[in-house]
């Protein structure tokens, strides 16, 4: 599926197999190639002792992104309506500039039971102009998709692609991605056992 706002280059593509990467800190890691791009999707899935509503409510609270999710460092909201949100991200990652990117989030409760989160970036609600020192990220889109299971615990699944611009070796992107993923699927949970998400529903983008 392609979306709208990332230009003519990456396309996810169903044809392209799934090849395994990593596995460690309770998720396993693969990733396939996505037409027109050097740097790989990649999907990263474990389960976490953390009940499916708390980590939805994380997931709905993205003004709290730079305190319990670094990289990030600065989270803007441009609008809402619904279900989705329109975002301004800031992040800084280790050794390189810092990036930014506008992206749309939906979160959405499953028929199935099921609780996702997806997002692709997106200019349709005005990025602010770029800040000196940063390099925009075009390029961006995926989903956390939670699935409830026995004794307050969760499957999580986590699937993206996200092209960090700028002259980054791609081979070196896709492998600091991937062993990346453990640290957030542990930073997920840290963050669902604060007393703010113990009554938030995830679909209010946002908890008081």
């Amino acid at each position: 599926m392609a979306f709208i706002g990332l230009g003519q280059a990456a396309v996810a593509d169903e044809a392209f197999p799934w090849e395994a990467v990593f596995a460690g800190q309770g998720v396993s890691v693969v990733s396939r190639k996505v037409a027109g791009s050097k740097i790989k999707e990649i999907r990263a899935v474990g389960e976490v002792a953390i009940s499916a509503e708390r980590l939805f409510a994380v997931l709905g609270d993205i003004e709290q992104y730079p305190r319990i999710m670094p990289p990030t460092i600065a989270a803007h909201r441009l609008a809402k309506e619904g279900a989705s949100v329109w975002y301004h991200l800031e992040i800084d990652p280790p050794v390189v500039s810092k990036r930014d990117y506008c992206i749309k989030v939906t979160l959405s409760r499953l028929p199935d039971g099921k609780l996702q989160s997806d997002w692709h970036d997106t200019n349709e609600r005005g990025c602010p102009p770029l800040k000196p020192g940063y390099v925009r990220m075009r390029g961006t889109w995926g989903r956390w998709l939670l699935t409830p299971l026995d004794g307050g615990r969760t499957f999580v699944d986590y699937q993206a692609y996200t092209d960090p611009a700028g002259s980054l070796p791609a081979w070196a992107v896709n492998r600091a991605t991937a062993r990346q993923m453990g640290d957030m699927f542990k930073s997920l949970g840290r963050a669902a056992t604060e007393t703010r998400y113990a009554n938030c529903r995830g679909e209010s983008l946002g908890c008081n």
